[in-house]
């Protein structure tokens, strides 16, 4: 099941913080940007939505904390 790790206003922004996720081995996915709209994803009107694995949330939550600092 996967669980929503952050909200972004910033496509380009949530691209980044999934590139980071995957260099450190957590698999995440962006959902509700233009990219998801036109492969016919749908997307409640929440934004722009990182999404992770229930079991990588905590790292995940900490490796962005860090790069974020």
């Amino acid at each position: 099941m996967t669980r929503r790790l952050g909200r972004f206003d910033n496509e380009a922004l949530a691209e980044l913080a999934r590139m980071e996720l995957e260099r450190h081995g957590i698999h995440a996915e962006v959902v509700g940007g233009s990219l998801n709209m036109l492969a016919g994803v749908a997307a409640l009107s929440d934004g722009i939505q990182l999404l992770v694995q229930d079991e990588d949330y905590e790292c995940a939550r900490e490796v962005l904390s860090t790069t974020q600092s």
